[in-house]
Formats: structure tokens, sequence, C-alpha cells
């Protein structure tokens, strides 16, 4: 048996490895139109920093992901943030990711209340969710609309897009409930959603059983140097 995959990127890589595995026999031939090989995973260095150009990270406690890179022996390179503090490059500076923000958004009052990244008016927009009503939008509602009406526009901007657009390489407006590969993080914020008035309250109960302990944060992203 002769199969084609087509793109070299880490689904097409993934599928001819795990193909291999499970049909040793078959002769698989992976084709790429580009002089490489990882599709938008694509790292550079420069002035002595390593810059991730697509996606920088994925969620730790996706398992499959740390098993396979357990699997092809490359357990020793993985990294993970182990001082809990992320930034954000904005107006020429590095700003620190608000405290207890789950994928930019804030579950903590203090921290985000004090946080340099958003002015005042961000903030007491976002603050202002409690009183909005159900998005009225259909089922199949983008992520960046549903934060946008909740949270607002620089929220959005400064915190969810880029941290969505660091792990899966594209844009929010491009998520909507249906996506595979955002599947379950969007189930989970639409379960909040409909169980209670405020989408992001609903939200805070979910990670409180899934983000405790005091190393939460380092076990939540991971990376291969």
């Amino acid at each position: 048996m002769k199969v084609a995959i087509i793109g070299g990127g880490l689904t097409g890589l993934s599928a001819a490895y795990y193909m291999g595995k499970a049909f040793p026999n078959w002769e698989i031939h992976v084709l790429e139109s580009s002089n490489r090989w990882g599709g938008k995973v694509q790292t550079k260095r420069r002035d002595g920093y390593v810059v991730e150009v697509g996606p920088d990270s994925y969620l730790a406690r996706k398992t499959s992901m740390t098993d396979l890179v357990q699997e092809l022996g490359l357990g020793d390179t993985l990294v993970r943030n182990a001082t809990g503090e992320s930034y954000i490059y904005h107006q020429g500076q590095m700003k620190p990711i608000p405290g207890g923000s789950i994928i930019g958004i804030p579950t903590e009052f203090l921290p985000f209340a004090m946080s340099s990244l958003l002015s005042w008016f961000g903030k007491l927009r976002a603050g202002l969710d409690i009183f909005k009503k159900p998005y009225p939008g259909n089922e199949d509602m983008s992520i960046d609309a549903f934060f946008r009406y909740h949270l607002g526009d620089e929220l959005v901007n400064l915190l969810i897009e880029p941290l969505l657009s660091g792990i899966y390489g594209t844009k929010a407006w491009k998520f909507g409930q249906r996506y595979d590969g955002y599947a379950r993080y969007a189930q989970t914020i639409w379960g909040g959603y409909r169980r209670t008035i405020c989408p992001i309250n609903g939200r805070f109960r979910i990670i409180s059983r899934c983000s405790c302990g005091t190393n939460a944060k380092e076990r939540f992203f991971a990376h291969i140097d």
C-alpha cells in the first residue's frame, strides 16, 4: 500500500508517524511544498534571543503530546515555565500577564486590577461583564466575538488574542465552537456560559477544579527547546 500525505506540518508528520506504527509495511510519502518541515511551527534566533514565529508551546495537560515527545526520545528537551511568570510585549515594554489568568481570562481580582498591561478603562470594561446579558450570537459563535462582547476589545487584543495565537498559530476569530483543535477549550467556556448568567464566573469554577496547586502555572504550558 502506498500512501501520500499532503503537508509536512505537525499534523502531516504526526499522521505519517502513527500510520507508520500501525502499518509498518506501508510505503508512506509526506509531500511538502516549502523547503522545510514543521509548517507553522518555526523558530528564529536573532540578537541572542529565541523567537517563536508560530505556536510557541502546547497545553501540558494534553498528555498525548507529552507522551509523543517522550516516545520520540525528546523528553529531556521539554521546557516549562518554572517561574510562573509570562510577559507580553506592549508599547515598547515587557508587561507581565496578570496573575491567575488562564489563556488570558482573568480569574483573580487583585492581580487583574493591579496589572500594568491594561488601562483602567479596559479593566472597567471587562468588569462590566457581570452585568452583561448572554451573548446574542448563534450557537457557533467565534471565540473572538464571544469575548469581545463580554470582556471588551482591549482585553481580547492584549491578552486573549496573543496567547491563543501563540498556542494555535492563528487568530481567535477563526475559532468557533465546532473547531476540532479548539473543541475542549471552547466546550469548557460554553459549558460555564450556559450554566450561569456571567460566563466568566462559570469559567472561574471550572478553573478552580483543574488548576490548583502551587505549580499549576508551571504545568500549564510546555514547549520543546
